[in-house]
């Protein structure tokens, strides 16, 4: 029987928690920032490790046939569906594995599109490579966000990019794209030649009610699709830097294995390729646990939010265990920093880093913690909601 057991992180040098001194001068922040979460690794996890740890040698390690396989087998019995092995490319994180794509798959001075709110790494990303990032918001109806397709086909025939990078389930709004949205997005990508990087690395949170569907399930797209998936998100790895890249077209991964070989073949660690196997080989039961705990915490904090002040808009996440609030109308842009830290004692990531200005009164809020946090956090904004309209 697996046990969810939430540990408290302070002084383990963990950036979530302990980067919170250096940057505000103070460590008594609740952190529900960043997003990797406070629940220790499936047991089935740690004992791997110890078991490697206890042997004592850590010399090179030839990559087992297991470890691929307990990925795709993860692939087909949790999303019904299992790539071909020959698709499987490795890097070490998703944000190197962003990066590598974009140095792959563009030019010097190309244009990479994003939606926004994104990700920062995803826009930061092409700019840092010598590309262009262009942006085009989605769509949000109080909460609820859609693409904007008549906006990207203006974009895409406007700035001719030579990418988008998509993210699905979202981060940060939660959604889980349908079917149908992504096969539109795909068909503008046919039309105008554009690859679709989709970062699917929280594809493991989808709640109920919603199914994730990789965008290398849509076979007459496979020539212009590439995928990113990760066991950091699903089972708090993230520390150990393992990422799969699903890369269907083979003229595609020649263009990756290049770049990959520039950079000197680097290959996840053997600490991260026992992780990753043990996690997709035995997580099940553990993941069905931080599901449950992660859907009792959004139910406490829109509750709780609703009470104190219905216009902050919650946006229901259809997926991700994270959760993008609004406080438009409520909390002027330029107090939000002062209100979330000092008023509501929380630590959080501040819509700006998500895509500018636009989002200057939203911030975005980390679930995946104990249910005592998330409540304390929730009563520190309502309390802080209810003393400015006092």
């Amino acid at each position: 029987m697996e046990t969810l057991i939430c540990r408290d992180r302070k002084g383990t040098d963990c950036v979530k928690w302990d980067i919170m001194k250096p940057r505000f001068g103070r460590d008594d922040l609740l952190a529900m920032w960043v997003a990797d979460m406070d629940f220790a690794v499936p047991e089935c996890v740690r004992e791997a490790l110890i078991r490697y740890s206890d042997f004592g040698v850590y010399g090179y390690r030839l990559t087992p046939e297991s470890y691929e396989e307990s990925y795709l087998a993860w692939q087909e019995r949790h999303h019904g569906i299992r790539p071909e092995k020959e698709w499987l490319r490795f890097s070490q994180g998703g944000v190197t594995g962003v990066y590598m794509c974009v140095a792959a798959f563009t030019e010097p001075g190309d244009a990479v599109a994003v939606m926004t709110p994104a990700y920062p790494p995803f826009l930061n990303a092409p700019k840092d490579l010598g590309r262009k990032t262009v942006t085009c918001p989605l769509a949000n109806d109080k909460g609820y966000y859609t693409p904007d397709f008549a906006a990207i086909e203006e974009l895409f025939v406007k700035e001719s990019p030579a990418m988008i990078i998509w993210c699905s389930p979202h981060n940060p709004t939660g959604r889980v794209w349908t079917e149908d949205e992504t096969r539109r997005l795909l068909e503008l990508c046919r039309k105008y030649n554009v690859v679709i990087l989709s970062d699917e690395i929280h594809q493991d949170f989808c709640r109920e009610g919603h199914r994730h569907v990789p965008v290398y399930s849509f076979t007459e797209y496979l020539d212009l699709a590439v995928c990113l998936n990760s066991p950091a998100k699903t089972f708090n790895l993230a520390g150990c830097n393992s990422t799969t890249i699903i890369i269907p077209d083979e003229t595609l991964r020649a263009k990756y294995d290049k770049v990959l070989l520039n950079a000197g073949n680097p290959k996840p660690t053997t600490f991260a390729q026992i992780a990753y196997e043990a996690a997709y080989t035995g997580g099940d039961e553990w993941l069905e646990k931080v599901l449950a705990q992660v859907e009792k915490n959004t139910q406490i904090l829109t509750n709780k939010l609703a009470d104190a002040d219905p216009r902050v808009i919650v946006s229901r996440p259809e997926g991700v265990f994270l959760i993008w609030i609004d406080f438009a109308g409520v909390i002027p842009a330029d107090e939000m920093k002062k209100f979330i830290n000092d008023e509501c004692n929380l630590f959080l990531n501040q819509g700006t880093e998500f895509g500018g200005d636009a989002y200057a009164t939203f911030v975005r809020m980390n679930l995946a913690t104990s249910e005592e946090i998330v409540s304390q956090a929730s009563d520190n904004i309502a309390a802080a909601l209810k003393k400015r309209k006092a």
